[in-house]
This record gives structure tokens, sequence and C-alpha cells, in this order.
């Protein structure tokens, strides 16, 4: 079976302290050569181990997801991502096996990691690596991915060049990880820091307090650093407390949460931005507010009515309409954003780049849920919002997108799509104004989501030369004020 991670896993253990012994877990799903999710474990608990288990599939058979694991004598089969996720976990006198018809070469591992703070990593001790199909050992799905074969035997199957970059395309340049000390000192014009902690030992105990000692109208950037811990309460940045960077401990350890729903969008989010010149960095905003049974109600974890606004490893929680990205030139960077109905909606000119979109399942409405829904309505409007590099995956069926009006403007370019895209992969639900201006287009995407058997006539999969003017941090006039990027 091939849906999401959750819906494909033959077994899945959430609970702590769980000792396993002697059990093998298979995915059978084939899926030819489009591949696709197949996983035959998903392990979330914490101090759990496995001694003289299998695990069998083709791609992601074991998502170690996260907690510490440990891993003895055991066999793990597959061909793409077969042992991938975020976990602190000991692979020992393990045997990792390579196959595959479909494909020329496979992967091993990928394992996130989003900050050098975090203690996950894959440790492969005194195993075996042999197989059928040429690989990798594993290329990076986080910017600080860690993992460490040592004392292995590798058979030649295993690529010359070892490793590779996420969804990287030959040659490309390795550049400096964008991370809080690189921000820090692109922006440090000043040396004023505020502080905010739970401890009552900083400045503040309070974000928005925080955000209030920022003196109007402000031409120099501050930093406003949280230290790690829940911060539970509705923050809203003016438009007059410009150059703010706000910092975090890492999107796992520093959030910012509220709980309002509403049929307004703008009462319902937890953070509101309406200021220029903002950075965040590993942050989540999270809205954990009941939405009930009516698909009517919002509740947005973060609103960005600024220009010029980024947002680096960060994240975004909530079900309906979770980031509303209103207005401006906006920048988010390996970011994760997670929901179901219309979870990306707005009118702003917006980049996401490297980012992780998440699928869950929505029970209040008949129709498949979707990712976007942008508004733009002329053609002399720059707006859109341009998906680059990034992965959709997760629970249920969805569309890319819905128009808003009549020259709405989304693009995928070389993202991979879960199945959890519908064959459709664009609708106009609700929407009864003309369709021949939308630009609903993908470039050059992979996965078994983004066949184009199936498609609505009015999408686009669009050239090089088509797509080319919006591939670029040039589309937001990047390299006129984002203090990091890319591309």
């Amino acid at each position: 079976m091939q849906i999401g991670t959750r819906d494909t896993a033959t077994f899945t253990l959430s609970g702590n302290n769980i000792v396993v012994k002697s059990i093998s877990f298979k995915n059978t799903y084939d899926g030819g050569p489009a591949l696709g999710q197949a996983v035959a474990a998903l392990i979330e608990g914490d101090l759990v181990s496995f001694y003289d288990c299998g695990f069998y599939g083709i791609q992601d058979t074991l998502c170690d997801f996260r907690g510490r694991h440990y891993y003895r004598e055991c066999y793990i089969q597959g061909a793409v991502d077969f042992i991938w996720g975020s976990a602190q976990t000991i692979f020992e006198n393990c045997g990792i096996f390579s196959v595959g018809q479909y494909i020329n070469e496979g992967f091993i591992t990928a394992h996130g990691r989003d900050d050098e703070s975090e203690t996950s990593g894959f440790v492969f001790k005194s195993c075996l690596v042999f197989g059928s199909l040429k690989t990798y050992l594993g290329r990076a799905w986080r910017p600080f991915s860690r993992v460490v074969f040592y004392d292995t035997h590798m058979a030649d199957i295993i690529d010359p060049l070892g490793w590779d970059a996420w969804n990287a395309e030959g040659g490309q340049e390795h550049k400096p990880i964008i991370d809080a000390p690189l921000l820090t000192s692109q922006v440090a014009t000043t040396n004023r820091t505020i502080i905010v902690s739970r401890s009552r030992k900083d400045h503040f105990t309070s974000v928005q307090d925080a955000i209030d000692a920022v003196p109007d109208y402000n031409s120099h950037w501050i930093i406003v650093h949280l230290r790690p811990g829940v911060y539970r309460e509705k923050v809203i940045v003016p438009r007059n407390k410009q150059y703010i960077f706000l910092r975090g401990n890492g999107k796992g350890r520093t959030s910012i949460v509220w709980n309002a729903s509403s049929t307004n969008n703008t009462l319902s989010a937890t953070f509101t931005n309406y200021a220029d010149n903002f950075i965040a960095f590993g942050i989540s905003f999270k809205n954990d507010a009941s939405i009930g049974t009516t698909p009517f109600r919002q509740s947005v974890a973060a609103m960005v009515a600024g220009d010029k606004v980024a947002f680096y490893h960060c994240a975004f929680y909530s079900q309906h309409n979770t980031l509303f990205d209103y207005k401006g030139r906006h920048y988010y960077e390996s970011s994760y954003i997670q929901g179901n109905i219309d979870f990306i909606f707005g009118r702003g000119q917006s980049i996401f780049q490297n980012c992780e979109i998440f699928v869950l399942e929505d029970d209040r409405a008949k129709i498949h849920g979707s990712i976007t829904a942008h508004h733009r309505e002329s053609p002399d409007d720059k707006s859109a919002f341009i998906f680059l590099r990034g992965k959709v995956y997760g629970v249920g069926e969805v569309y890319l997108g819905r128009p808003r009006s009549p020259h709405s403007r989304v693009i995928f370019s070389k993202t991979y799509l879960s199945k959890t895209i519908t064959s459709q992969g664009w609708t106009n639900w609700s929407y009864n104004g003309p369709i021949e201006h939308i630009i609903y287009g993908e470039h050059k995407c992979s996965g078994p989501g983004a066949t184009r058997h199936g498609r609505v006539p009015w999408s686009r999969q669009l050239s090089d030369e088509e797509a080319a003017p919006f591939l670029t941090i040039d589309y937001i006039s990047g390299k006129e004020w984002l203090p990091a990027y890319y591309y």
C-alpha cells in the first residue's frame, strides 16, 4: 500500500521503553517505476531497541522518526532512503542490503537534523553494506544531517562519491549552511540583543513584551533572542517595529503557541508580522485550537503582512489556514508547514525553498484539502507562491492548490511529490471565475504524485524557459535584502 508515511507503515511504535526481538516487518508494495513511500516500520518512541529483526521494503523502509534507538544484528533492505528520519540511533552488527529493479542508483540513508544543537544522528558500527543495486551511503535531508559509518564493510556497490546532496543536480555549488551564527553575522550592525526566557533571569519572559521594547520606527537590526521553551501567547509585530531578528534555538526547542479559532483569519493568528525587514530563525509557530466540525473556522499559525520578510528553519503548525502569507516579498528556507485545507494562502510574492510540506487529514469537508490558495487579481501583480526543491508528503490525499482569483499563480519546481497528491493535481473548487489566466504549474518535479496523467487541463507543465524567472531569489529581489540565501 502507498499513500503517505503513516498510512503506509506496516508497523508503528510510539511507546517508550520497548524491546523487540526476532520479528520481521515487511511492506510488500512494489510501486513500479514510480516507487513511492512504503514504510515497513515507523519508530517514534524513546528508548527503543530491536534485536535480530528484519525490515523489508523498497522506498522509506525504516522510518526511524525520532527518539533514542538501538538496532543490533538486524537486517534492513531497500532502494531509496530506506533508513530515514530524525532519530538518535546506533545500528550495530546490522546487515544493510541495497536492492531495486526500477532505478540505477539508490540511497541508504536520509537523515534529518535542523539545528546543530540537536543530538540526533545515525551511527553504523561494525555493519555490512552489500546488495545488488549501486547506491550512495546517504543524502542530507536537512541542513545539519549527521550519519557516520565506522568499522563497517562496504561492498563495491557504493558510488565512488559516497554521498549525495538532497535533490541536487550534479555539480551543485557547496555554500555555507544558513544557521543562526551566519545570520547573526550578517545583521549584527549593532550590539543590542534582547533576551527572552521563562526563567525570569533575562530581560523579559514574554515575546510580546520584548517586541514592544524595540523603539518605534527603528532603523537598525535588533536581535530578540528566545531561549528554549514554549511561549504560550499571541504575538503581534506592529508596522512601526522594523529590523527585528527574532532568533530561536531551533524549531524543536523554541515555540510560540496560541489557541484561537475564528471565522476571521487575522483574529485567529498566533503570530502576526506587519513590519517590513523582519527575520525569524529556529522557531515553531503553532495554533493548537480546536476547530470543531465546520470548515469555516480558521486557526492561523502565522500571518505575514510585511515586505522583505524571511523565515529560516522555522515550522508552522495548524490544520486550517496554517500560514496566511498575506502580502509582500517573503522567503521561507528549510521550513516545515503542516495543515490540510488552504494551509498556505494569501497574495504574497513568496519563495519556499527546501521546505517540507506535510498534509494532514481533515474530515470536515467532503472535498480533498488544498495546500495552497493564492490570490492575484491582475496580470500586473508580481505575486506568486514558488516552491523550490522541497518535499510534499503526508496522510490522505490533497490538491496542490486552488485559485482565489483570475490570475492566481503557484509553481512547484524540482519538488518531490508523494502519492498524497491526487492525480488531478489542482482544483477550482468554489471558484467560478475565468481560468484561462491562472498559472498553476509544475517544473521537473519527481515522485509518484508528480505524474502528468489525470492532471486538470488548465494546469501547466512548465519548460525551463517558462520557469526560469521564478527559480532564483531574483524573483523577490532577494539580493537586495536577504542576509543569506542558496540560489
